[in-house]
């Protein structure tokens, strides 16, 4: 059965709005949680909330537990293959997504939904019909169903969610596969992020292409039926989340891994994802500071319908790039420093702009944008400040300063200090029109042009050679997913950290620089699938996931002994 963690939050805001910005005029702030070392499966959380200027009582209740049925459906996070049966271990057993992930909640007609990811191989998509007591705000399921992925071929490791101005759902498919490293069977040598555990959802992978999967999928609820696509036009690469701008045109894409890049795309039209522009970033550091001025490498035009067509008979990596492994590189050639290499790269003629979305960090970096990211998560948006907010889990790689591993000789956009507990960063939007590498203008009033850290981690002292990482108690650690609430002016900030023995849900006042603990999770569970609902018939709600509650890596369910990952919502805060 699924626990019920029923414990109270605080926060106090008020909230008058002006258009479409909030206006903050009385102070606010979360009562910190308090850890109880008796109860550590517990997940602990703030002990009372006011909310609009009246005491409420909110808690946190887990909707979902992975493995369990709801009604007469499959397990939740069952996994299933092209034909929606079910995937099974060797001993008969289900084969549990025990990766709980993102979570949403979007409004169809008249029906209010959930949309949870399983971050897995094959990627699971569990769309469930909930039921709301409009006058305590609780909320219930009804039923639920696995989204069917086969129309577009399935999905792979579903990581963070958002949902879009327009209501749709927005998945991001992280650690896309090397394709330079596929083999003929269809496999990967050194099965890279479990990827040849795709096979079970197509019964085999020699007519599987990697370019099938490392996209935003977009999944719209019409009638109490999910219907998803992948958006070719947003490029390709390890997606963590994909965040929408207020003009309904502009999403920001960040790349999760070591050596990536960070991404803007702009649609030809609002609501729209099917067409449009992407860029890759170039960072320019200040001097010695860690203050960045960003412009921004074109990666052409696209549409989804023409990438479609030339996915129907997928290309090989050697049909877009020709590699030379020399240290000096042939003319033509350019030598590059990506996650998957450090080599020399020559795009074959004619397939500029096929390779852009297919191979888009390998293509940004041979049009010189930056690509020494660092572990680069979630995002969250201020609509106040016109400020995005970037979740770095860790300061290291590329990042550092004069990196010989990670950095090219005579290529080192970014050179920061090392901080192996990570930083939020703070990025602030352009005050009037700007020009794209080319000198063409960006059809965009959100482009982000500058960028500092916000908050950084604390690395503690190592105790020896092979100390574990620690990291100071009283602030972030390995931050991962981000939420705002511009009613109160709150950045919310989930850790997926070791160097805590306990992962947190931060809240920041961004106005008065204060950081509280809202929730405490148990033992290295991570904290995630954070989104923002202020007003869902009269209610608010902070989606949440519990990852892994105390238990090591169990993605692929094989052990189904260990605590299994809950997602539900904090809340419910009445709108005032």
């Amino acid at each position: 059965m699924t626990r019920s963690f029923c414990l109270t939050l605080a926060l106090y805001a008020c909230t008058p709005v002006l258009g479409d910005t909030p206006v903050r005029t009385v102070e606010h702030f979360f009562d910190p949680a308090v850890f109880d070392p008796d109860l550590p499966a517990l997940v602990h959380i703030s002990n009372r909330a006011v909310w609009g200027g009246e005491r409420a009582n909110l808690q946190y209740y887990p909707l979902f537990t992975a493995g369990e049925p709801v009604g007469a459906s499959l397990p939740f996070a069952q996994l299933v293959d092209v034909k929606g049966k079910a995937i099974e271990m060797p001993d008969g057993k289900p084969r549990i997504c025990n990766g709980l992930d993102g979570a949403t909640l979007l409004q169809s007609g008249d029906g209010l939904y959930s949309v949870v990811h399983g971050e897995c191989q094959p990627g699971v998509l569990q769309l469930s019909r909930l039921s709301q007591d409009k006058a305590t705000g609780q909320l219930s399921v009804l039923s639920t169903a696995k989204v069917d992925l086969a129309p577009m071929g399935g999905g792979n490791l579903f990581c963070a969610g958002s949902v879009s101005p327009w209501g749709t759902h927005l998945a991001a498919e992280e650690f896309e596969v090397d394709a330079a490293k596929i083999q003929g069977d269809g496999t990967v040598s050194d099965n890279y992020q479990l990827y040849n555990n795709m096979a079970r959802y197509q019964g085999g992978l020699e007519a599987t292409s990697p370019y099938q999967f490392g996209w935003v999928d977009e999944l719209k609820v019409t009638d109490g039926v999910g219907a998803v696509s992948k958006r070719y036009a947003m490029g390709r690469f390890s997606h963590e989340q994909a965040r929408v701008m207020p003009d309904g045109k502009t999403v920001y894409l960040s790349d999760d891994g070591t050596n990536t890049g960070f991404y803007m795309f702009v649609a030809d039209a609002p609501n729209d994802l099917t067409a449009g522009t992407l860029y890759a970033s170039r960072w320019k550091q200040a001097g010695d500071s860690d203050a960045f001025g960003l412009t921004w490498v074109s990666l052409g035009h696209a549409k989804d319908a023409d990438l479609a067509a030339v996915l129907a008979k997928p290309p090989v990596f050697g049909d877009l790039f020709e590699v030379d492994e020399s240290e000096a590189c042939p003319d033509g050639f350019k030598r590059i420093r990506t996650a998957h290499e450090k080599r020399c790269l020559r795009v074959r003629p004619g397939k500029e702009a096929v390779a852009t979305r297919l191979e888009t960090r390998r293509m940004a970096a041979l049009k010189g944008a930056t690509t020494e990211l660092r572990k680069w998560e979630g995002m969250a948006f201020d609509p106040g400040q016109r400020r995005l907010y970037v979740a770095v889990s860790a300061v290291a790689n590329g990042m550092k300063r004069a990196d010989p591993e990670w950095d090219l000789a005579g290529v080192d956009h970014i050179g920061m200090a090392e901080n192996l507990c990570g930083m939020v960063m703070a990025l602030e939007a352009a005050d009037g029109p700007v020009q794209d590498s080319d000198g063409k203008p960006i059809e965009s009033p959100w482009v982000m042009a500058s960028a500092a850290p916000y908050l950084t981690g604390e690395p503690l002292p190592a105790s020896g050679p092979d100390s574990p990482l620690a990291c100071a108690l009283g602030t972030i650690a390995n931050p991962d997913n981000l939420a705002f609430i511009p009613e109160a002016g709150i950045l919310l900030i989930a850790e997926d950290t070791h160097g805590h023995d306990n992962n947190v849900l931060w809240a920041s006042d961004v106005t008065r620089g204060t950081l509280t603990r809202v929730l405490i999770a148990p033992a290295r569970a991570e904290v995630a699938g954070l989104n923002w609902f202020p007003n869902i018939g009269g209610w608010g709600y902070l989606t949440v996931t519990i990852q892994y509650p105390d238990a090591d890596w169990a993605r692929e369910g094989e052990v189904l002994d260990v605590p299994m990952s809950t997602s539900g919502v904090l809340g419910p805060f009445p709108v005032p």
